[in-house]
């Protein structure tokens, strides 16, 4: 079989990429604006375990489109990939008909922020901080329960107002902050909660 481009792949999520991918950052293939961090508590979908579980380390992964997971890099309009002749190891692996390949890619470690900050910066330390005083596994954790699920909207509350600050001072909108501080915890915990709603 080959790929009939019907694009669903591209549709439900931009590929998580791999410390064997560090190369498409340093030549400039990927932006960092391309990339969001999906930080360690954070529900993601592993089609491993056929489900939402929390992920264990924080990952870089491709941007969506918009407010969704489509491939940033995906045009629904000629149904093809804008960066495909540097596209990530999970696209180069992935064969929806069989997923051997892919499976064995999400074996590898993930790429994390530590590729595109500086040990010690300011930056770092702004992480650092936002990471100490905004975790997302708690935030998640209390999300998923309906008796916390207070505590976590009190949680991005607070976070939002941490991300406002930073914007502002930057001078840039927030998606800019979003390889390095992840996404808003009020984006995170209003999935969770629709999540928890469902089951």
């Amino acid at each position: 079989m080959e790929c009939q481009r019907c694009g669903a792949c591209c549709r439900t999520n931009g590929p998580t990429l791999r410390e064997v991918d560090r190369a498409l950052l340093q030549s400039g293939a990927l932006a960092v604006d391309h990339l969001v961090c999906v930080r360690a508590g954070e529900l993601v979908w592993d089609p491993r375990l056929q489900g939402l579980h929390p992920t264990p380390t924080e990952m870089l992964k491709v941007r969506g489109q918009a407010d969704g997971w489509s491939c940033h890099f995906f045009d629904p309009a000629s149904r093809s990939c804008s960066c495909y002749t540097h596209r990530p190891a999970e696209c180069r692996a992935l064969a929806c008909w069989n997923t051997a390949a892919i499976l064995e890619v999400m074996e590898m470690p993930p790429l994390t922020r530590a590729a595109i900050v500086v040990p010690g910066s300011a930056l770092a330390q702004v992480i650092a901080e936002h990471e100490a005083s905004y975790p997302a596994a708690q935030t998640v954790a209390q999300a998923m329960n309906p008796a916390t699920q207070g505590l976590a909207l009190e949680t991005a509350r607070r976070e939002r107002y941490f991300r406002a600050v930073l914007a502002e001072r930057l001078g840039v909108e927030d998606t800019a902050l979003w390889p390095y501080l992840g996404r808003p915890l009020a984006m995170v915990v209003a999935a969770v909660m629709e999540h928890v709603s469902k089951r």
